[in-house]
């Protein structure tokens, strides 16, 4: 059983004020035996080998299980608090924490873009204020230093993106199609499946091994990929999307996500899983095709990498509670879907904040002691990391099919020269 399914939180109970997780007993009591076997191979692979990093990166995994299942059944508070930063170190470990820089240059972008709003006659005053004094408060107390630099130029990220959306509608014009229209019409869950099952008919026809994927539906919010069992998963529970906005989370879930993993599947059982390290690369990839379907990098990004770094303190030196930040999270969305002049359906903004929210603390008690899981930095980390790798293979010459072909062999990291040389011994792209 995965990382990922064992810390899943109740998805029947997403404001409860304990989070709990049914599969994780069963997680931690299976990977025991496991652990033994693990350690011999990280002993006899050779010196920092691909064969070494994944049996260290699955080691720290179950250690990630077994710490969340310890406690789950902590009894005193002063377990809780160990166990809580002993979680969140772990996790950190695995998946790295929020750079303090970047994180306040984010939060200073999120209260540029509340400060415009505050000439919205639709938006609630009273929310908004208490955003911006909040927010005002953790940046006043922030000592990071004052520029923050990315790593690539913005408008060149935006232009190369542009080149690679034209080439996937090319590419993938009968599935691309079935999201065409109006990009502000709001999509619910129902037309989100129509959406999915639609695209993936389409991309049946064109490649035999998209036949063995399907469309599940669940009851949660969740949009996913589950490779195990070649499903893509959509939640008859989320919130309503743009259609603009699904094309690109059809291109990240499916595009990438999905097609990563089938052709992984035809060079080693680590390309199709994931090679060690290769998350960043992952998540990074399917932001920027969403950018490139899209016409904009997506906000979750921005979003996920920053309440990281509020719940750990990392701006301000004041870690934040599930339930503190969850009101934020919340009151935030529901000035965003006020200024878009959505009709605000409470209902739904609120169970689609508590999923953002209990994604950062999956794994812990969820409580008034703060444990994180650091995993979604991955989105905004990695996307820098790809927006960049991809303007320079552009500037190199590289055209948008050799370079697709080439980042959708497996799942792995284009700029790491250890998977690279993985996938040349392999004979992939």
């Amino acid at each position: 059983m995965g990382l990922l399914h064992a810390i899943s939180p109740d998805p029947d109970r997403p404001d409860t004020e304990k989070l709990t997780y049914p599969s994780l007993a069963r997680a931690a009591r299976d990977t025991q035996p496991l652990e033994e076997v693990l350690l011999n191979t990280y002993r006899d692979a050779e010196e920092e080998s691909a064969a070494q990093l994944a049996a260290a990166i699955k080691l720290a995994e179950y250690e990630l299980i077994e710490t969340a299942a310890a406690l789950q059944n902590a009894q005193s508070f002063e377990r809780q608090i160990a166990l809580s930063r002993q979680f969140t170190n772990a996790s950190v470990d695995i998946f790295g924490s929020p750079d303090k820089t970047a994180a306040t240059y984010l939060l200073e972008q999120l209260l540029t873009e509340l400060c415009v709003l505050q000439t919205n006659h639709r938006v609630n005053k009273v929310l908004l204020d208490e955003l911006l004094h909040t927010y005002g408060e953790m940046l006043r107390r922030s000592d990071a230093p004052q520029r923050y630099v990315l790593p690539f130029d913005e408008a060149k990220a935006d232009r190369v993106a542009l080149q690679f959306g034209a080439f996937l509608r090319e590419r993938y014009p009968l599935a691309l199609s079935v999201f065409d229209g109006d990009p502000q019409e709001l999509v619910d869950a129902a037309g989100i499946v129509e959406r999915f099952e639609a695209a993936l008919v389409a991309l049946q026809k064109r490649d035999d091994f998209w036949h063995s994927w399907r469309v599940l539906v669940t009851d949660d919010t969740c949009l996913s990929v589950n490779p195990q069992i070649r499903r893509i998963v959509i939640g008859s529970n989320r919130a309503r999307v743009p259609l603009g906005e699904l094309k690109g989370l059809f291109g990240h879930e499916v595009l990438v996500h999905a097609l990563r993993t089938s052709n992984g599947h035809h060079v080693s059982h680590e390309f199709e899983l994931g090679m060690p390290g290769y998350i960043d690369a992952e998540e990074g990839l399917g932001c920027f095709i969403e950018h490139a379907l899209s016409g904009q990098p997506p906000r979750k990004m921005y979003d996920r990498y920053l309440d990281v770094a509020l719940a750990l303190g990392v701006i301000d030196g004041r870690p934040r509670t599930r339930k503190e930040l969850f009101t934020l999270v919340y009151t935030r969305a529901i000035v965003r879907a006020q200024n878009a002049s959505e009709t605000v359906r409470l209902s739904n903004i609120e169970r689609e904040s508590w999923s953002h929210v209990n994604r950062i603390f999956r794994g812990t008690l969820g409580n008034d002691i703060v444990g994180v899981f650091t995993k979604d930095i991955a989105y905004y980390q990695g996307y820098q990391k790809i927006a960049e790798f991809v303007i320079e293979e552009y500037e190199a010459g590289t055209s948008c099919q050799d370079l697709w072909e080439h980042v959708t062999a497996g799942k792995f990291d284009p700029t790491d020269v250890t998977h690279l040389l993985e996938l040349m011994r392999r004979g992939g792209a």
